[in-house]
């Protein structure tokens, strides 16, 4: 159910979570970047250099793409009333890219 803003990458439809297919892009970009590099910081750069806008516009910073990177909610996981269940939202990251990157 619809609730507060959609997490980077996806979009209300229909009180649904779907995927907003210009940042579902830019989300798998960074997913691809930290796994290559490792590094928050180095990524938030990279995504600066290709003058990506982060969330709320502006510049990315190494916290933001931390959050992104450690949410899961990419990893089809909501946590509702304090506990972690599985969510019923479209996978943008793939199984394997979430596993690269932890």
């Amino acid at each position: 159910k619809a609730c507060g803003t959609a997490a980077y990458g996806y979009m209300w439809q229909n009180r649904e979570t779907g995927i907003n297919e210009k940042t579902a892009r830019n989300l798998i970009f960074i997913f691809e970047t930290y796994r290559n590099i490792k590094s928050y910081e180095k990524t938030s750069l990279r995504l600066n250099e290709l003058a990506i806008p982060a969330p709320r516009g502006g510049k990315w910073t190494r916290q933001q793409v931390k959050n992104i990177i450690n949410n899961d909610f990419y990893d089809c996981i909501v946590t509702h009333a304090g506990k972690k269940v599985p969510g019923k939202q479209p996978r943008i990251i793939s199984k394997e890219l979430w596993n690269a990157t932890h």
